[in-house]
């Protein structure tokens, strides 16, 4: 019951209008890439759909869970140097026992130019909505103790202003990325060289962000990226780092690993009989406050990753060092969805 109390005490802080809120994170931030970046729309590959799902602290309290989809394609024949890319993702986020939910949809537009061999640079643009509710009913408060006892049916006499709220959102983002092949990995040919560099803004426009209606803006957020894959010749592995870094007021978080992928099958060159499969393992570092051991199975056009946080801040005296379990799918085409839409040279 102290831990609830504690619990319920770090929610009501966090609907105060002096408290600025923290975006959600997902581990396997490479599988959730407009998350990231609307410049990621079309930048690494032709089209892409994913769906992830975290759920941590079961420990400490109800599991704070959170879903996201993630869905892009570019626009025009595929194979040209400079083209437009679309794309959209979702997602919702609840936490504690006051039941916070947060959901987010929006609309993702970038272009790409190459600027060199292999190399391009992408500009893109977000538009989302997004809402915020709260169940106030979930709450327990000092003041519906009778003596020893909780009694629920107290009037607490307290109000916490509207229940839900929504908000406008806009985004933008700058991503640089280059690549030696079509976008597949065959690390069996040690010469597989892969990456990205980019830089966004979230919240451009600080739309406000309050129950109690008194003017709380939600902060801009900055997200710094990176993530390679590289193969190491006369063997079937590839290294690939990744890091991301955010900050959102006095917020921020540096996320910074890698993994290690194994060729497992390596895919017909003519036949097309055998398809390319290949299986990542590896660690990253939530600085200050998580450890994560991930890993992406890879099968064709199909990706299934599985992650787990282990927590090392000083909250691990509570949770006892369980964080969060994370679990993603993903599928990779090699096509533009609407190439016959679009007229191109």
């Amino acid at each position: 019951m102290i831990m609830r109390k504690i619990v319920v005490l770090f929610c009501l802080l966090s609907l105060h209008p002096a408290i600025q809120s923290q975006d959600i994170h997902f581990s396997q931030f490479y599988q959730a890439p407009l998350n990231q970046n609307p410049a990621l729309a079309g930048a690494e590959r032709k089209s892409e759909a994913s769906l992830q799902y975290r759920s941590q602290w079961q420990s400490v309290a109800d599991p704070y869970t959170t879903m996201a989809a993630n869905v892009y394609t570019r626009l025009g024949k595929s194979n040209r140097e400079n083209f437009f890319g679309l794309g959209a993702n979702f997602f919702q986020d609840q936490s504690g026992d006051s039941k916070l939910r947060t959901t987010l949809a929006a609309l993702s537009l970038a272009y790409h130019v190459r600027i060199g061999n292999n190399h391009k640079l992408g500009l893109g643009i977000s538009a989302a909505y997004g809402q915020l509710a709260i169940d106030s009913k979930a709450l327990e408060w000092g003041s519906q103790y009778s003596g020893n006892a909780y009694n629920p049916s107290i009037d607490p006499g307290e109000v916490l202003g509207q229940a839900a709220f929504a908000y406008p959102d806009l985004s933008s983002g700058l991503v640089w990325t280059f690549s030696n092949t079509s976008g597949k990995a065959r690390v069996n040919r040690n010469n597989y060289r892969q990456g990205s560099f980019g830089i966004s803004v979230f919240h451009l426009n600080r739309p406000e962000y309050s129950f109690l209606g008194s003017g709380q803006l939600l902060l801009p957020k900055l997200v710094v990226h990176g993530r390679f894959l590289l193969s190491i010749p006369s063997t079937k592995l590839a290294v690939n780092p990744a890091f991301m870094f955010y900050r959102q007021g006095p917020n921020s978080e540096t996320f910074l690993g890698g993994m290690l992928r194994y060729d497992l099958v390596t895919e017909s060159k003519y036949t097309g009989v055998y398809k390319n499969a290949g299986v990542y393992l590896g660690a990253f570092l939530r600085t200050g406050d998580a450890l994560v051991i991930s890993s992406l199975f890879e099968f064709d056009q199909f990706s299934l990753g599985l992650s787990y946080d282990t927590n090392i801040s000083a909250l691990k005296n509570v949770s006892r060092g369980r964080g969060g379990f994370e679990i993603s799918i993903a599928y990779i085409g090699n096509n533009s969805f609407f190439n016959r839409s679009v007229k191109t040279h």
